[in-house]
């Protein structure tokens, strides 16, 4: 009957077995390797972080942009009104009048549904 050995193994002409020189270094290298795939593994992870993010961004980029478009258009019609007749500024102080009030109306109930 045939006897096979293990490949990490030698043994000597006295019947004791040592172990390969390169085995011995095969723990070492395993980690190295393990350590330079879990490396990897983070790189992948931080580049599609990475990636999200710039996606993130791009689409908050484009909601600036048409919130800066909006508040233009307003301060136009705003300067618009403040710069024409007697009739207009009556308008215009009763939609301040308006506004004030309803934006207190919010803070009211805003406060009110919190507690």
């Amino acid at each position: 009957m045939a006897s096979f050995s293990t490949p990490s193994r030698t043994s000597t002409r006295d019947g004791v077995s040592r172990k390969h020189p390169i085995s011995s270094r095969n723990p070492n290298t395993r980690h190295a390797l393990f350590s330079l795939l879990a490396s990897g593994k983070i790189a992948l992870d931080i580049d599609q972080e990475a990636a999200d993010q710039n996606r993130y961004l791009e689409g908050m980029d484009s909601d600036f942009l048409s919130a800066t478009g909006l508040l233009t258009g307003s301060v136009k019609r705003f300067s618009t009104m403040v710069r024409s007749g007697r009739d207009n500024k009556k308008l215009l102080c009763y939609t301040s009048v308006g506004l004030v009030i309803l934006f207190f109306i919010l803070y009211l109930l805003v406060t009110r549904m919190q507690t």
